[in-house]
């Protein structure tokens, strides 16, 4: 019996246990899955850039490519770089790390000089030399192509600092 003017004792409502979200898996972007860049069809490479001992001074540039445009470059058969801005760095060698590649060095080359904005006549006749896939300029009226030369794979892979943040461009 309850004393008067008491009420009665409601027993909480259990709710149901609480669903933990699993977690997210990100779907990696990859050349091959992107509708903006995938590379022409090519012949197995036969790599003709020279394999050197790395060495990468203080103060150098560092150009951070996604793969497989990195190995294009490395093995002799890419020579345009698709950008979507222009640069100042031509006529100067600039070292190649790989895009989420932990900091690492593993080439370099000769940037000579930058094409753009590209039309897109100018991106037809430059096919060979960029190995993008497609009719449509990647950034639009923005679409630069960077010219590489003298290319050159390491040996060994030279680490360097890679800040939080870099995306196109690192320093060493």
């Amino acid at each position: 019996m309850l004393p008067p003017g008491s009420k009665p004792k409601v027993p909480k409502k259990r709710s149901a246990p609480r669903r933990v979200a699993s977690p997210v898996t990100k779907v990696k972007k990859t050349a091959a899955s992107s509708p903006k860049f995938f590379p022409i069809p090519l012949e197995p490479a036969v790599a003709t850039t020279p394999t050197v001992v790395g060495h990468v001074p203080n103060g150098a540039s560092i150009l951070i490519v996604k793969e497989p445009w990195l190995g294009l470059i490395l093995d002799g058969q890419k020579s345009d770089e698709i950008r979507g801005q222009t640069t100042l760095k031509e006529n100067q060698r600039i070292y190649l790390a790989r895009s989420g590649g932990g900091g690492m060095v593993i080439g370099s080359a000769l940037l000579v000089r930058c094409h753009g904005p590209l039309s897109r006549a100018d991106w037809e006749e430059r096919r060979s030399n960029h190995c993008v896939a497609g009719a449509a300029l990647p950034y639009g009226a923005s679409t630069y192509a960077w010219e590489l030369s003298a290319a050159m794979r390491f040996d060994a892979p030279v680490s360097y600092l890679h800040k939080r943040g870099c995306v196109v461009w690192a320093k060493k």
